[in-house]
């Protein structure tokens, strides 16, 4: 379904506001047919799609700090066959890939492919995705890109007129594709990616992002949560609030400030 485009800008910018992020949050769209891309408009034109291979965390990077509106197909993105796996392409065996190098075993890197959140084979052969502020479709998944105490925040606006926990579980690996995008589909709720050393070296500016990913038909609950959090009598936000600013200077800060009130200058 068709959303507008003024609806989206308005949360990402309310978004933007209360987490600080750095670029912007990426709305990501599965598709089932490929050729779904070509009905899919942006500013009056059919948006651009993937013309070399890319691992796919390279396209949520390019939403994220080059604005681009852009889309692929899984022939297009398969050069992480971890990554393209998670998201129910085609593709060869890659067990070798991890055998020998993250685990010391085909065993134990077939646990690891086994036991990973994957959408169905075949269900889905293209993506979209795009800056919130400017997704010309309604988007199953929004990828927020933040420090912990960022990602913290979503947890609280999450949580905050229900309790329980938000469930988080890693692997390692494809942790930009897979739990922040794959769990939110199939749970409904948030899920939280550590970035795995590939989409690190592909795709992210530093070592202390990770991902959290809102299914996003609850980011408006989600952002509400932000709003009741942030306004409340706990001040929690980010950045952290810094009550001590208004606090009244103390030792032994207080001597640095006025040091003829030191014990020792009156030895």
């Amino acid at each position: 379904m068709s959303i507008s485009l003024n609806e989206c800008k308005s949360i990402s910018e309310e978004y933007g506001a209360f987490l600080a992020l750095q670029g912007s949050a990426v709305a990501v769209k599965m598709l089932p047919d490929a050729e779904e891309l070509d009905k899919i408009h942006y500013k009056g034109k059919p948006v651009r799609k993937v013309s070399k291979r890319l691992v796919i965390c390279q396209l949520f990077a390019q939403a994220r700090f080059y604005g681009r509106v852009i889309g692929g197909t899984e022939e297009s993105l398969n050069l992480c066959r971890l990554g393209a796996d998670a998201l129910g392409f085609e593709v060869d065996d890659y067990t070798h890939v991890y055998s020998g190098s993250y685990f010391n075993s085909d065993e134990a890197a077939q646990k690891m492919i086994a036991t990973m959140p994957k959408l169905e084979r075949g269900k889905y052969h293209a993506l979209l995705v795009a800056p919130l502020e400017r997704c010309p479709v309604e988007p199953d998944v929004v990828l927020f890109y933040g420090n912990a105490a960022q990602i913290l925040r979503l947890v609280h606006g999450y949580l905050y007129n229900k309790g329980g926990r938000v469930n988080f579980s890693s692997s390692g690996d494809a942790g930009i594709c897979c739990d922040p995008l794959v769990v939110p589909m199939q749970t409904g709720e948030p899920g939280i990616g550590l970035p795995c050393n590939g989409g690190r070296i592909m795709s992210l500016p530093n070592s202390t992002d990770i991902v959290c990913g809102v299914p996003f038909k609850i980011l408006d609950e989600v952002l509400e949560g932000i709003k009741f959090t942030h306004l409340g009598r706990g001040a929690i936000r980010y950045p952290i609030a810094w009550q001590h600013i208004d606090w009244e200077p103390q030792p032994p800060v207080l001597y640095f400030i006025r040091p003829e009130l030191s014990p020792g200058e009156n030895k």
